[in-house]
């Protein structure tokens, strides 16, 4: 039987004929690369969208978790309702020796305001575990679901006491689902009566939720007649990682904590004014 070639022969004319296959669709590569690359995008954006549509779904709760969370916050502020009105706040009211922080780099002021009161009396009536000023300007927003623990404390240095704010914030704008909000706070008072309190927050179920947080330094200092104090609010938006949509989310993020706590400071405004606080 004539051999008409070997192993290493077939293997040279694949070789041939793949080169030759190579050379043909060579001047096509760029055409192929870019309609490969919009498929590619088409694609994943669709299965992106559909992941992102299960992934941002309102979680949903067992009834368990339910009556458990219901049942801390029902016996935090039971044990609040024993207590004489203000007789918390008294005994949180605790100076520091440390002085009180400058506001960090980063931060921009959000509002301000000049009140005929203490730095004391502003705690007490609008920020303190019997206050529920701020709580109903959250409901005001349509925001809901709002729970806060007491503040517990004194710890560390600074002698601070800390709670948790834990709401639900609607969809707005770009966001098409309602997020959960955590917010972990803590105050501090120092030399000379200066209230300081500083929040962290980050939000569940929303787009690059993971991505930043929402920091804000609140600080009340008695004024120069010391019967009244001046009252500020820094707002700063730290990225954890890097994000295609941080100019967005920052600038939102700000505006809307801009006008939060400018009408915030405004309702308190028109209590003390109205006289509801002495």
């Amino acid at each position: 039987m004539k051999v008409h070639g070997s192993c290493s022969d077939c293997e040279t004319g694949d070789q041939h004929r793949a080169t030759l296959k190579r050379r043909k669709l060579a001047p096509l590569q760029p055409g192929l690369q870019v309609v490969a690359t919009l498929l590619a995008l088409r694609i994943g954006y669709r299965l992106a969208k559909t992941a992102v549509g299960k992934l941002l779904a309102e979680p949903k709760v067992s009834p368990v978790d339910e009556v458990r969370h219901d049942s801390f916050h029902a016996e935090e502020h039971a044990a609040a309702a024993d207590e004489p009105a203000g007789a918390a706040a008294r005994e949180q009211w605790v100076a520091c020796s440390l002085p009180a922080p400058g506001v960090p780099d980063g931060f921009k002021l959000m509002a301000s305001q000049q009140l005929p009161i203490s730095t004391y009396r502003f705690y007490e009536q609008f920020l303190s575990v019997e206050a529920t000023c701020l709580q109903d300007h959250h409901r005001s927003t349509g925001q809901y679901d709002f729970r806060s623990s007491r503040w517990k404390g004194p710890e560390g240095s600074d002698r601070h006491f800390c709670r948790l704010f834990d709401f639900m914030q609607p969809r707005k704008g770009m966001c098409t689902v309602n997020a959960h909000c955590l917010q972990q706070q803590r105050f501090s008072v120092h030399p000379g009566g200066v209230f300081v309190m500083q929040t962290d927050m980050h939000m569940d179920n929303i787009p690059y939720g993971d991505c930043f947080r929402v920091q804000s330094l609140w600080k009340a200092e008695p004024d120069s007649s010391g019967r009244g104090c001046s009252v500020s609010i820094h707002v700063a938006v730290p990225f954890l990682k890097g994000c295609l949509v941080k100019g967005i989310i920052t600038k939102t993020s700000l505006a809307d904590c801009r006008v939060f706590f400018s009408d915030f400071l405004a309702k308190v405004r028109l209590r003390v004014r109205l006289g509801s606080v002495a």
